[in-house]
This record gives C-alpha cells, structure tokens and sequence, in this order.
C-alpha cells in the first residue's frame, strides 16, 4: 500500500511539472511583453531599461521560478536593502516586489 502511494505521488508530481513547463514555453513564446507594455514612442534604451527592470533578461529558470509560484522578486541592484524584507515577507506566506520593480512598472504604464 505504501508503495502504491509513493508511486501515485511521483506521478501526480511528475504530470504537475510537465503541465507547468508546458504553460511556461506558451507564456514565454507569446510575444514580448516590453511591447505590450510602452507605446510605440518609446526608445530601444528604454525598452532595454524596462526589460532589465523586469527580469526579462535574467535566465529562464528566474522567469519560470516566478511564473511557477515564487512568492517575490528583488532586483540585485537593490538586493543588499530589499532582501531582508523580501525573505520575512515570503515566510509570511505574502509576495514581496521590489519598490524599484514597481516604480519601472508604474513609470512604463504612464500612472507614476
């Protein structure tokens, strides 16, 4: 009975895995949301700026961490003030956004 049940967890894990890696390259090969994000005035220093603000340009597995339930995102240029807080949010069970992170968002969608 026990290795039944070991055996349906490895399963039930292994299919939420796949599911999640699936929905990850749909969401990734959409299209840029940079785009999305800033009218078409805006300049490729701009969208450069944007994109490293975001985590765009930082590797797959950070962008599938966060799409895959993480419960923050700190910036490493603000690591060494917004870690602390981010780690005592998370074990809060809250999300944590660095406030650099949300001003870039704010200031890209015109309501700064």
């Amino acid at each position: 009975m026990l290795a039944f049940a070991i055996r349906r967890l490895f399963e039930a894990l292994t299919v939420m895995l796949t599911v999640a890696l699936i929905a990850f390259a749909l969401f990734r090969y959409v299209g840029d949301p940079v785009n999305q994000m800033v009218g078409q005035d805006a300049t490729p220093a701009d969208r450069a700026e944007l994109r490293r603000h975001l985590g765009l340009d930082d590797p797959v597995i950070v962008a599938a961490a966060l799409q895959t339930g993480a419960l923050g995102y700190v910036l490493k240029a603000r690591a060494g003030t917004d870690l602390e807080p981010a780690i005592r949010a998370a074990l809060a069970g809250q999300t944590m956004l660095s406030p650099a992170l949300v001003t870039a968002l704010a200031t890209a969608r015109g309501t700064a």
